[in-house]
């Protein structure tokens, strides 16, 4: 039995007490190590590599080499990874280009010796800081982390996977027969043939089973199986991260320094031209942060695009303004057959009435206007006599309307309210029966050749269907109409031509100035403009955005526009004439193009 329980947790926990003594023996070496890093308050470094580089504080060659890695922020792919010697370079700023709603931008970091060694991990996190601006608070973007991770610290990284996996090994699969590694089968199996199989025993064949169990097993292999979180956090002491890590390097104690260059490509962050970028790091070891190492300097990226050129003033367009209003609605009132009282009860005829009252008052408190009228209609279904439907049609809008004048506020006169019956309403019904399935519409539809509106109800009278007619489409029949008629106070003529702000240009101009290209382009297309060049441009529909910019008038950012059209289309020695012209319109442009890479390229280029 005692073999047996070596080959359990307790010969883990021998294992366990081992690294613990291991881990102790490490102990003074690092807390040397980090006490000579916190005094020194050395860091690592970061900057930018040569071709990035806007104001150079110094350079001086270094032979070490240095490791290129691309990374598509967006998709979280590696695009690219090599080896180089470079020339290191000290730098406080850099231009980077905004193109489709995404920057790029380079980094360089370099790690001195003493932050590197066998026994730890260095952890280095890189920040994007984003300063507020007029529309949003600074934030804080951080980019995936850079791991520096000792030899021997890997290798213990590895161990504990590896004990964690032989622990993993020693747990019996669950679908183990029971009659197999958990028994003592061929003593169970004997006893089950002295007795058929075990049917003769009954409640008593439960008990055989445990007998001829291995207890003891059954047991271990539960505990091993509800031990599994605690003897993970056990052995693995440190996990080997891989999402949200750019790089993971192994090095060694004594190694010289390393420099990483990056390029990050990332979505351009809206409505701030300037963002810097820091790191923060920490040395882990031993399951914990042995300590922080203090922050690196700052390097300042300036971002320049396309939306700067966009004119930002407000677009009017021509409103005609006419000086008599008039408007309706339909109030679903419904009465009881051959009845014209108003029953707020039945029906949703309180809401409908509520709304009326509502609208009305709306009306006489707007001081801009002046009621000239209000005109109640109602109608009757057609069921009955027509001459008594069309007087009951009049006599629901007087009664409406005397409603309406008992709970309308005291600006609006009674005598402004005007009523009319309208009779039985047969459009009304051939519109609903339209709608209605199960009904045949053509047939109800060739009525209306009737000129007799009683004989045409007679004929419907002998279908099958008019009781569904009755029930169905009949009551909403019998409804009332109200419109109101107005003219604006201290308006003498009939029309009035003025200019108010156009929304919809206002958006497209919103969108483009918050990289929403597409929504942009759809919206200020109407419009043929600069800001709608931009656009088409910044889609990459250079064709469209040529076309349109040469029919615009001659400007410095028409100028500059067209020539990157032109760039994009391999028309270089044109594209390279019409930015000439926009430096000659305008001195700025040439600043401009030096900071853009599709102008950079142009202007460097060898003809």
């Amino acid at each position: 039995m005692s073999g047996r329980r070596f080959c359990g947790v307790d010969n883990y926990g021998v294992v366990a007490a081992a690294i613990a003594a291991s881990f102790l023996m490490q102990g003074c070496y690092l807390r040397h190590r980090v006490e000579e890093i916190e005094q020194s308050g050395i860091t690592v470094a970061v900057g930018l590599p040569q071709s990035a580089a806007k104001e150079t504080a110094s350079s001086a060659e270094v032979e070490e080499s240095a490791l290129v890695a691309y990374k598509d922020q967006i998709s979280n792919e590696i695009v690219a990874y090599d080896k180089l010697n470079e020339i290191r370079v000290e730098a406080t700023s850099a231009n980077v280009a905004e193109r489709e709603g995404k920057i790029e931008i380079a980094f360089e970091v370099e790690v001195p010796s003493l932050l590197m060694d066998s026994r730890w991990q260095l952890r280095l996190k890189p920040l994007l800081l984003l300063p507020a601006t007029a529309s949003a608070p600074a934030d804080t973007l951080a980019l995936d982390h850079i791991y520096i991770t000792g030899k021997r610290f890997r290798e213990q990284q590895l161990a504990g996977y590896d004990r964690y996996n032989s622990y993993l090994g020693s747990i019996l699969p669950a679908d183990t027969s029971a009659t197999g590694l958990f028994a003592y089968g061929r003593q169970f199996s004997s006893f089950m043939e002295r007795h058929s199989g075990g049917n003769s025993l009954g409640a008593d064949w439960e008990s055989a089973r445990n007998h001829y169990s291995k207890r003891w097993l059954i047991e271990r292999n539960s505990r091993l199986i509800g031990q599994r979180s605690q003897m993970y956090g056990r052995f693995v002491k440190e996990p080997m991260t891989i999402v949200g890590v750019r790089r993971d390097t192994v090095v060694e104690s004594g190694c010289n320094s390393v420099k990483y260059r990056f390029v990050e490509q990332l979505a351009a962050p809206v409505g701030r031209k300037r963002i810097e970028l820091l790191l923060q790091g920490a040395i882990r070891g031993q399951g914990r942060d042995l300590c922080r190492i203090a922050p690196s300097g700052r390097v300042e990226y300036y971002i320049s695009s396309l939306t700067s050129l966009a004119k930002r003033e407000t677009k009017y367009k021509l409103q005609i303004i006419e000086r008599n209003i008039a408007d309706s609605g339909s109030l679903n009132i419904l009465y009881s057959p051959a009845s014209a009282v108003v029953e707020s009860g039945l029906g949703r005829n309180a809401e409908e009435l509520r709304k009326m009252v509502e609208k009305c008052a709306r009306l006489a408190a707007d001081s801009a206007i002046c009621i000239d009228s209000v005109l109640i209609l109602s109608s009757s279904s057609p069921e009955g006599s027509y001459r008594i439907n069309s007087r009951l049609s009049q006599e629901r809008a007087d009664s409406l309307a005397a409603y309406l004048s008992a709970e309308l506020p005291a600006e609006m006169p009674r005598a402004l309210i005007r009523t009319r019956g309208m009779g039985e309403d047969w459009q009304g019904l051939f519109a609903l029966v339209q709608q209605e399935k199960g009904l045949p519409v053509k047939e109800i539809l060739a009525t209306s050749a009737i000129s007799n509106p009683e004989r045409r109800e007679a004929l419907l009278a002998t279908k099958g269907y008019y009781q569904e007619l009755k029930s169905h489409i009949y009551p909403k029949l019998r409804r009332s109409l109200f419109k109101w008629y107005a003219h604006r106070r201290g308006m003498v003529k009939d029309t009035l031509h003025t200019f108010i702000p156009d929304t919809i240009y206002m958006r497209g101009l919103e969108a483009l100035l918050a990289l929403n290209y597409d929504e942009a382009a759809t919206l200020l297309a109407p419009y043929r403009d600069l800001n709608g060049a931009i656009a088409l441009l910044c889609t990459k529909r250079n064709v469209e955005a040529l076309e349109l910019l040469l029919a615009l008038p001659q400007s410095a950012e028409r100028d500059y526009m067209v020539a990157i059209a032109l760039s994009r289309r391999g028309e270089s020695s044109a594209a390279l004439e019409f930015y000439r012209s926009a430096v000659n319109l305008d001195k700025r442009m040439e600043f401009r193009g030096n900071l853009d890479p599709e102008i950079h390229l142009l202007t460097n280029k060898k003809y």
